[in-house]
C-alpha cells in the first residue's frame, strides 16, 4: 500500500524535526564547559592575640565581655576587653580574625588610640564587621588575611601598662561608616547591631 499525502508529508515533518534537535544537541555539545558553581567555603575564624592556632582564648582573657554594664553602669559594652596577666598585653600584636578588607583604619574621636575596621562576609552571604580599638602603627585599609597583623596594643591613656588592653567588637552594622558607634545605655539596640564575638570565634576554630 502506498502511502498517501498527509503520511508522507508527516514523515517529512517528523524528519525535520529530528534534524533540529540533533542539531541543537550539536550546539550544546560544542559549548565550552562551565565549572558547576561551588558553595563559598566556611568562614574560619583565630583569635586576635597570641597564638592564633590555639583552641581557647586563654591565657588571654575578656575583662569586660559582651553586653556588660560597665563603667559605674553608665554603659553597656559592645564588645570584649582583651587582656593578659600581669599587664603582659602592654604592645602586644594584634591581628585579623578572619578574611576581609579594611575599609577604616585610623583615629576616632574620644578613643584612645587608633581603630581598625574590618569587613567580612559569611559564606551564606551575611556582611559583619570586627573593631580593634586601642592599638597603634595600624595597617592600611586593603584586603587582609586570617592573622595578618593589625597593630600592637599601645598605651592606653597614656597611664602606664595598668591600662592597656584591646577593645575587639563583632556588628552587623557599618562600622566602616561609623567607626566611633556606641549604644551607651540602649541595650535592646546594642543587641540587633552587635553580637557575642569571642563565641562566633570559638565555634569558627580551624
Amino acid at each position: 500500500m502506498n502511502p498517501s499525502t498527509a503520511q508522507l508529508q508527516r514523515i517529512r515533518d517528523l524528519s525535520q524535526q529530528l534534524s533540529d534537535e540533533l542539531a541543537d544537541l550539536q550546539t550544546i555539545l560544542s559549548l565550552p564547559d562551565v565549572p558547576i558553581p561551588l558553595q563559598p567555603s566556611r568562614l574560619v575564624m583565630s583569635w586576635p592575640t597570641g597564638d592564633i592556632t590555639r583552641r581557647q582564648l586563654s591565657p588571654w582573657f575578656d575583662a569586660t565581655g559582651y553586653a556588660k554594664l560597665y563603667q559605674n553602669g553608665t554603659q553597656y559594652h559592645t564588645g570584649h576587653d582583651l587582656n593578659l596577666g600581669d599587664y603582659g598585653d602592654s604592645g602586644a600584636e594584634v591581628r585579623a580574625v578572619a578574611d576581609g578588607e579594611i575599609v577604616f583604619a585610623g583615629t576616632v574621636k574620644g578613643w584612645q588610640g587608633e581603630v581598625v575596621v574590618i569587613r567580612h562576609v559569611l559564606e551564606d552571604g551575611r556582611l559583619f564587621w570586627t573593631r580593634y580599638a586601642h592599638i597603634k602603627d595600624v595597617t592600611p585599609i586593603g584586603p587582609i588575611k586570617r592573622g595578618d597583623l593589625l597593630g600592637y596594643i599601645c598605651d592606653y591613656l597614656p597611664a602606664g601598662k595598668q591600662n592597656d588592653h584591646l577593645h575587639i567588637d563583632g556588628s552587623w552594622k557599618d562600622l566602616g561608616k561609623v567607626p566611633g558607634d556606641w549604644p551607651g545605655l540602649d541595650l535592646a539596640r546594642l543587641k540587633v547591631d552587635y553580637f557575642d564575638l569571642m563565641k562566633m570565634i570559638q565555634d569558627r576554630l580551624p
